[in-house]
């Protein structure tokens, strides 16, 4: 499940949606889940709490989407080290996907 509005069409879009994130994520480990705030994230992401709400509904919804994307990364990081040491024996497999997360 996305905490997106909508999901962004043009690179465009899908970049200002990522400088969202970026800036959620660093105001979360700033001043914690509590302290920030939509204010916050939008003035670090250069943009207005109107752009901000026209891809998400609120500070939940950002912080779901960071998770996710997030998540899919970890994914997308662990699948990479499995097919690169798909021959190995299954230790060194296993340590591979370990690192890899």
């Amino acid at each position: 499940m996305s905490g997106l509005r909508q999901t962004p069409q043009q690179a465009r879009s899908a970049e200002r949606v990522q400088v969202i994130l970026g800036a959620a994520e660093r105001a979360i480990a700033e001043l914690g889940y509590e302290g920030a705030t939509t204010n916050h994230i939008a003035a670090a992401a250069g943009i207005s709490v109107g752009s901000l709400y026209r891809w998400f509904p609120d500070k939940e919804s950002i912080a779901t989407e960071l998770v996710r994307t997030r998540l899919a990364q970890v994914a997308q990081h662990a699948a990479d080290a499995f097919a690169e040491a798909h021959d190995e024996p299954t230790p060194a497999l296993v340590r591979a996907v370990v690192r890899a997360v």
